[in-house]
């Protein structure tokens, strides 16, 4: 899984449908979210893209895009954050999420 950082996460999401999970290493839902997370990645990866962000080593786009809470998923479409997740999800529920926007 491909990580994004405060320099790259603007060309990584300027076309088409991006998801973004910003997750900490010390935060238990994160890592009970990045299986998941990275299952589904593999299940859609023809219609959008996933990356993860550190939220801790990306202080500029945390602020930018108000991620409050971990873990948070931001969907992208075209640049612009279309939608916004915070918590954790099961699948079906990340699936549902990611196929509103495609």
């Amino acid at each position: 899984m491909t990580e994004l950082t405060d320099k790259t996460i603007d060309s990584a999401t300027t076309s088409g449908v991006t998801v973004v999970d910003f997750y900490a290493e010390w935060c238990p839902p994160c890592k009970m979210l990045s299986p998941i997370f990275d299952k589904t990645a593999s299940m859609m990866a023809s219609q959008a893209s996933f990356y993860k962000m550190d939220a801790e080593s990306n202080p500029d786009t945390v602020i930018k895009h108000q991620v409050n809470s971990l873990p948070t998923i931001l969907i992208f479409k075209d640049g612009a954050v279309v939608d916004r997740q915070r918590g954790l999800m099961n699948q079906s529920q990340l699936e549902t999420l990611v196929k509103k926007h495609i």
